[in-house]
């Protein structure tokens, strides 16, 4: 196969004779827009940097941050602003617990999508901001609290 100013051919004996089959690429044009409210990954992409570099984040954790986000949209084949919040708790629940990843790598991945979601695309999800309970206390009895306070 031979190829001479962006066209591939092929040459090939057959009855006696040389044939030559060109192949030519051809590109169709096409013009597609976005439905209003859409956005394609660059633009999102880009805005996520922007907004990681204004909150003074480092090279490392850009990059933690936005493959969390890609690995989302690549798990739903959607872009990630247009999934629900029950989808991204769904994909946070299978990668802790049906992937089982360490701690080490299940935290930069909640923290990107965090980001991502409340920073970047500014979604008010309870999933993001609602409080953490606190963890119970050692000893459940309330009256052992209250002695250590009063010294006895």
């Amino acid at each position: 196969m031979w190829r001479v100013c962006g066209v591939w051919w092929v040459e090939r004996w057959m009855f006696g004779r040389v044939i030559r089959l060109d192949f030519r690429l051809t590109w169709p044009e096409v013009n597609f827009t976005l439905p209003k409210g859409y956005h394609t990954m660059t633009e999102l992409r880009d805005r996520m940097i922007q907004d990681m570099k204004l909150a003074g984040l480092v090279d490392g954790t850009r990059r933690e941050y936005l493959r969390a986000v890609r690995q989302l949209a690549a798990y739903y084949m959607v872009p990630p602003d247009r999934l629900t919040e029950r989808q991204v708790q769904e994909y946070i629940l299978y990668v802790r617990d049906d992937l089982g990843v360490a701690k080490g790598t299940f935290a930069p991945l909640l923290a990107g999508l965090k980001f991502f979601y409340l920073n970047t695309l500014g979604y008010e999800w309870a999933l993001f901001t609602k409080k953490k309970c606190a963890s119970p206390a050692r000893n459940a009895c309330p009256t052992s609290a209250a002695m250590t306070i009063a010294g006895v």
